[in-house]
């Protein structure tokens, strides 16, 4: 079980370096065809990735983040993200 959390942790934060630094492509690449989405300022969910990369296309390199909540599935045998969400965080 170990390996399977570090595994995941692993996938999630190569994903989140890369947006960070304005590349949601790491996203892309572990996020199931047919994931759910939303943050703060998506009016409704996103369904589906090519949905998605339709919302990213036009802020990809423009916004950089620092936390999210992910949920993974094992779907064959990768596990992928099928829904992730968003949220503001502010330091004291």
């Amino acid at each position: 079980m170990q390996e399977l959390t570090e595994k995941i942790i692993n996938m999630e934060r190569a994903a989140l370096d890369r947006w960070g630094k304005g590349d949601p492509g790491g996203y892309l690449e572990i996020i199931a065809p047919e994931t759910s989405y939303f943050d703060p300022f998506t009016k409704d969910r996103i369904d589906g990735l090519s949905t998605f990369k339709e919302y990213l296309a036009p802020i990809t390199g423009k916004i950089h983040i620092a936390n999210s909540t992910e949920i993974y599935r094992r779907i064959e045998s990768a596990w992928k993200i099928v829904h992730s969400h968003w949220s503001y965080t502010k330091t004291e």
